[in-house]
């Protein structure tokens, strides 16, 4: 009898030391699995600035499809680089690396950079907002604009410019968005965080600040003109992405008409042809008009 009391006590410290054992083997497996990642981002920071071919071949690997090598470069480069405040500094992509980060284009540029190391069809993406008023935005744009013309009427008092990406998606036949300032990808994505009534956070502080676009231009990348992706998003993504009736409501075609002018207007803008503050009475107007169409609106 003592001696089965005693194999069953000998049987329980087993059983209660098992658990032990795998709960501080499992701790020093995910220490060593965080030290080699802390080990990798570090060596991959150092070879970016030296071997920029080996550090895209390390960084995506044997990664297979332009959507999964697309967003390792779009989540490597926006969580190891700074949004940086526009300085109106002219830098090439190793400087903006030796920096460490920069603004909206800044980062833009360097995404693309890599992108198309890594064969990836992209192109750039000028987009007009409205933004969080701001009387010291309102003065910069002043003085630029009495520079520069009409190309700095894009930011002002209650609006502001941005800059991002589209990749082509080759399987379904499609342009989708990219935010390297925000760590954006894909459609769904970007309306949650840059049009939905409530927002998705973004990596980035200022997008809060960032009410939502009136013009959003693609740069056609052999011929450098522009193609008014307006619709696609403000309109018809932006339509889709509520439920079945959405686009009933007596606001809708006020904002479809408000947002399609201002696209046009601030196409011009960017071209140099219109003063885009002289449209201030009309950004308030379509401000008016958004907060109309928010569902159970109270």
């Amino acid at each position: 009898m003592c001696r089965i009391l005693r194999a069953i006590k000998i049987l329980g410290l087993i059983v209660l030391f098992m658990p032990v054992v795998s709960c501080n083997h499992s701790k020093k497996a995910s220490k060593e699995t965080h030290g080699n990642q802390i080990t990798e981002i570090k060596a991959l920071k150092e070879l970016i600035l030296v071997d920029e071919n080996s550090f895209i071949e390390r960084l995506i690997g044997d990664q297979i499809g332009n959507e999964q090598k697309a967003k390792t470069i779009l989540y490597w480069l926006a969580n190891n680089m700074n949004w940086l405040a526009t300085d109106y500094q002219q830098r090439n992509v190793h400087e903006i690396l030796e920096r460490g980060g920069g603004n909206c284009h800044e980062l833009a540029i360097v995404t693309m950079y890599f992108f198309e190391k890594a064969n990836i069809k992209r192109r750039k993406v000028k987009e007009i907002n409205v933004h969080v008023k701001s009387d010291r935005r309102q003065s910069d744009a002043e003085k630029r604009i009495a520079e520069r013309g009409n190309t700095a009427s894009v930011f002002g008092y209650m609006h502001n410019d941005h800059v991002w990406i589209e990749i082509y998606d080759e399987k379904n036949k499609k342009w989708i968005p990219v935010d390297p300032t925000m760590n954006i990808f894909g459609t769904q994505q970007w309306i949650e965080s840059r049009l939905a009534f409530e927002r998705s956070e973004t990596i980035s502080p200022y997008s809060k600040d960032m009410i939502f676009p009136i013009g959003i231009y693609a740069i056609d990348s052999e011929s450098e003109e522009f193609i008014d992706r307006s619709q696609h998003y403000i309109v018809d993504e932006f339509k889709g992405y509520y439920e079945e009736g959405f686009d009933k409501k007596p606001e809708w075609g006020v904002w479809e008409k408000q947002t399609m002018v201002l696209s046009r207007k601030g196409l011009k803008a960017i071209k140099g042809s219109y003063n885009l503050h002289d449209s201030a009475s009309e950004l308030e107007a379509v401000l008016s008009t958004f907060q109309a169409l928010k569902p159970n609106r109270n």
